[in-house]
């Protein structure tokens, strides 16, 4: 996966906002929501909440992931049982 996506996702979770992520970024609120979209769209899973701005449970649990060193946490999508 693009680590921009990764990069974006994180930011609006840890902002609570598309807007401060876009901020942080340099991208238009609407690419912003666009990037943390095409995640969702590829696992088939919302990850974040729109309103209020949050991670849904599948968020939190892939909001780590994202963060780990080198990829040592296996990726949700593939930890599912």
């Amino acid at each position: 996966m693009d680590p921009r996506l990764l990069r974006t996702f994180s930011a609006v979770i840890t902002h609570g906002s598309f807007s401060y992520a876009a901020r942080e970024s340099g991208d238009t609120q609407s690419a912003v929501s666009q990037q943390t979209a095409s995640p969702e769209e590829e696992m088939g899973i919302e990850l974040v909440c729109r309103r209020p701005v949050g991670p849904t449970q599948a968020g939190a649990r892939w909001s780590t992931w994202p963060r780990s060193s080198c990829g040592s946490t296996p990726h949700p999508r593939r930890s599912r049982k």
